[in-house]
């Protein structure tokens, strides 16, 4: 820290899993920051201890395999993408939420009285409309670009001792957990993923609560099979 100076000793055993994270403004400099997700922590550490701050994102190989050289990081390029079908999921769900906002926006729209308007006297029923609709398009045209980025970022590499799975948008986060850490494994499937042969899934860690439980985003059912499979095999 920059006024507040905190120092961590964790046993590398209690380490649940490696956080690699970046916002907006990381990924347009090519910084990342990593920390690592213990069973303890509070206040300001509750979700994690941070091992690097933001740094430039060439030299994190380097300075895992010196400091933590027994959770060795997983490049990126390594990893599988999510189907296609998980982005038409996206855009569905887009379609249907602003479907739904479009029908609440008109009908109150057509419905509020026009005394209404003038109690307010600064919003007129034909600005109300203007403002609606000029919402609904930039909250279309952000989720819309939100699942074009995701569909590149979002990864996932099933390993022999461990899963790495990344996931966000304009803001990511590659976590990487040995499943020997693992307290539970639940895979997810709503009635939309269904039809469309999809599993997201939660791994459950002994941590603490903010960040005990972890997404991996949507992919193929048999990969999530896959998944649960080798973790069965881990944990015999």
């Amino acid at each position: 820290g920059a006024i507040k100076i905190r120092s961590y000793s964790v046993p590398v055993k209690q380490i649940q899993a490696v956080r690699f994270q970046t916002t907006l403004l990381g990924r347009l400099m090519g910084r990342v920051s990593v920390s690592v997700i213990n069973v303890s922590g509070e206040g300001e550490d509750v979700d994690g201890q941070w091992l690097f701050p933001p740094i430039e994102k060439e030299k994190i190989p380097e300075l895992m395999k010196t400091v933590l050289p027994e959770i060795p990081l997983v490049n990126s390029d390594e990893m599988k993408l999510r189907p296609k079908r998980a982005f038409t999921r996206s855009v569905i769900w887009t379609d249907i939420v602003m479907g739904i906002l479009a029908i609440a926006s008109i009908a109150a729209y057509n419905l509020l009285p026009d005394e209404f308007y003038q109690e307010i006297e600064v919003l007129s029923r034909f600005s109300f409309g203007v403002i609606a609709a000029v919402v609904l398009i930039v909250l279309f045209v952000y989720w819309i670009a939100a699942d074009v980025v995701r569909q590149s970022t979002e990864k996932m590499l099933i390993l022999e001792d461990r899963i790495a799975f990344r996931s966000g948008a304009f803001s990511w986060q590659q976590i990487e957990v040995p499943y020997k850490n693992i307290q539970m494994l639940q895979t997810i499937e709503g009635p939309l993923n269904r039809l469309m042969k999809l599993k997201k899934a939660r791994v459950s860690l002994l941590a603490a609560t903010i960040a005990s439980k972890q997404s991996i985003p949507e992919f193929d059912s048999k990969d999530m099979e896959e998944l649960q499979e080798v973790f069965r095999k881990t944990i015999v």
